[in-house]
């Protein structure tokens, strides 16, 4: 099962590509299973250095799809799945060097990413992929928040901006977000329009490889972690 997604759109025809033309003579997929779960490593880390000059998959599929510095993770799969992986293409800006705040970032986001794909998988399986809240009600026995309230939350704008590579104007939008705003509330604290704060929103989903709000509050959280 592939899932990939560029620029925050799902490609399926790399999707395909991949699997039909690379997978099977791409030397680093061996390596890569033996990797232990969780551990974080750079994608030509897993190539020797003749390889990282012949191997058809880096020099070809990675080059395209601008993954030849990219981080990749091994994470414990769900029911029937004996792992899944989540690959990151090469860091935005810094001359294509990741900072150890990005990796310390994704480090932390690696497990909500786990849990995001077993909730997912289990839905899946009870036929609710895709439900609306309301129909989860009804078809679930229960479903739990679980919120601590004497955590207060703060995002910093600038500590945002540098690890996320946001811009001021869009870290802003990303902190008041994880904080519980709503675009209406921004645009009223902001004085602008609701469409620029959905613009904003439109660049920071690119950027960071997301499509929901609640994805974009679950890295927003774990950015602001990393201090």
């Amino acid at each position: 099962m592939v899932g990939l997604y560029y620029r925050g759109q799902r490609r399926e025809d790399l999707e395909r590509e991949y699997v039909e033309t690379y997978h099977a003579i791409d030397e680093c997929v061996a390596r890569f299973r033996r990797q232990p779960y969780g551990r974080l490593v750079r994608i030509p880390d897993l190539y020797s250095r003749d390889e990282l000059k012949t191997s058809e998959a880096f020099n070809e599929f990675y080059s395209r799809t601008t993954s030849q510095n990219g981080l990749i993770v091994r994470l414990e799969g769900p029911v029937g799945y004996s792992h899944f992986t989540w690959a990151m293409c090469d860091p935005i800006g810094r001359g294509g060097v990741w900072s150890s705040s990005q990796i310390e970032m994704i480090r932390r986001v690696a497990p909500h990413v786990r849990q995001l794909v077993f909730v997912r998988q289990a839905l899946a399986d009870a036929g609710a992929l895709g439900s609306s809240l309301a129909e989860l009600r009804r078809r679930a026995a229960a479903l739990i928040l679980i919120v601590d309230p004497w955590l207060p939350l703060s995002v910093s704008v600038d500590h945002l901006a540098a690890v996320l590579g946001l811009t001021r104007a869009e870290s802003e939008v990303a902190s008041w977000l994880a904080e519980g705003k709503t675009v209406g509330e921004i645009a009223a604290a902001t004085g602008r329009q609701k469409r620029s704060i959905y613009w904003h929103l439109e660049q920071i989903y690119a950027k960071l490889g997301v499509r929901r709000q609640v994805d974009l509050v679950r890295v927003v959280l774990a950015a602001a972690e990393c201090v």
